[in-house]
């Protein structure tokens, strides 16, 4: 039973299970698909699992990004506007996070505090360009992960001769 592999299949509590929404429930939806050979009580009860599943079961943001970021599901050939919704949410994401962090000029990566003993959010106000006041806040997510990626590439001393 299609519906029942797929229950047990999003309810396993040992593996993530976040990009596997998208190809499942298009999973479903093929399943539901009208035979020539079906009987006509089947037919009924396929179109109206299909229509309700399209209907009901509304994919957020973080689904279509989760299943464009998995290895398995980047082509997404089956559902190309749910792709191109996708990479661009996906896109948005980067822009803004990118956006927060590179229109401060006065705080660094260095000079935030210590969050490893707290996960309260830290918010610190600098001045842009335009010199008008902005306030930035920042989670301990977005900290720990500016720690470790938006660090500045170490470039090692040249040895004069």
């Amino acid at each position: 039973l299609p519906f029942d592999t797929v229950i047990k299949a999003l309810s396993d509590d040992r593996r993530p299970t976040l990009h596997r929404v998208l190809p499942f429930k298009q999973y479903l939806i093929n399943k539901c698909e009208i035979d020539n050979d079906d009987n006509e009580g089947l037919k009924q009860v396929k179109c109206f699992l299909g229509k309700r599943l399209n209907e009901k079961w509304e994919l957020t943001n973080e689904y279509l990004i989760a299943a464009i970021l998995h290895p398995n599901n980047k082509h997404l050939h089956k559902s190309f506007h749910l792709k191109e919704r996708a990479i661009l949410l996906l896109k948005q994401e980067i822009f803004k996070r990118h956006d927060r962090f590179s229109s401060t000029t006065t705080s660094t990566v260095a000079g935030l505090p210590d969050t490893s003993s707290r996960t309260s959010s830290t918010c610190s106000s600098s001045i842009s360009s335009t010199s008008v006041t902005k306030s930035v806040c920042l989670d301990a997510r977005d900290i720990l992960l500016m720690e470790i990626f938006d660090k500045p590439p170490s470039v090692p001393e040249k040895k004069s001769c």
